[in-house]
């Protein structure tokens, strides 16, 4: 499913920390961290699993990604050999993608941090990947961060982390983030003036309860 781009940019201006809050979301792990601590990313998957030092197919996939398109490699393992490094990412912001995110190791970290392009990552690495043709697959179901991602699915990113969410025409899960994020405008305000903002813990319990009850009535009509 092709999520718009309006869409696209109201997510972006969502946390991916609030997405956090509700049971079920997917998220990478810890490892997976950004170049820059003041990136912002959103787009669909465009998903690559390179199990080689041979980087052929990414090359392929610059060619073919969409426009706003996030670049979500699965290096199977590997944290020593780099496919991703500066001519790279200057590539793929020529192309208007959204951002990279690498299970494994980039290079030329002091360039990437000038590029104004989001690019995750899990190790450094001065040793790169060769361009052979021999293996490497493209849009499929992969593992990034471990959480599985599939072609087309929204990843949101930011300092905080990496979140992966399923490309839903029904909207709620967005409206909910965004209440939720103009609630807390208003309780910084009242903070700033020194009013306490007491949490109605039993009403909080309530809710993520039926979060959970409906995800699991979700589940059972798979």
């Amino acid at each position: 499913m092709k999520i718009s781009p309006e869409i696209i940019e109201r997510y972006r201006n969502t946390e991916p920390a609030t997405y956090g809050h509700f049971p079920g979301v997917n998220f990478m792990d810890s490892g997976i961290k950004p170049v820059s601590k003041h990136t912002r990313m959103a787009g669909q998957a465009y998903t690559l699993r390179l199990p080689s030092n041979d980087s052929a197919m990414l090359y392929k996939a610059l060619k073919e990604a969409e426009e706003g398109s996030v670049l979500v490699i699965d290096r199977v393992g590997d944290t020593n050999f780099a496919p991703v490094g500066e001519m790279i990412v200057r590539n793929a912001h020529a192309r208007k993608l959204a951002g990279i995110i690498v299970d494994g190791a980039i290079t030329d970290f002091l360039a990437l941090e000038e590029i104004a392009l989001p690019v995750f990552y899990r190790t450094i690495s001065v040793a790169t990947t060769s361009v052979w043709g021999i293996n490497g697959e493209r849009q499929i179901d992969i593992q990034c961060g471990g959480a599985v991602v599939r072609p087309g699915d929204l990843i949101l990113g930011n300092v905080d982390g990496v979140v992966v969410l399923p490309p839903l025409e029904d909207l709620t899960l967005l409206e909910k983030a965004e209440k939720i994020e103009q609630r807390e405008v208003v309780m910084r305000e009242k903070f700033a003036q020194g009013i306490d903002q007491l949490l109605d813990v039993d009403q909080l319990l309530e809710a993520n309860i039926m979060d959970i009850i409906q995800t699991e009535k979700e589940k059972g009509r798979k």
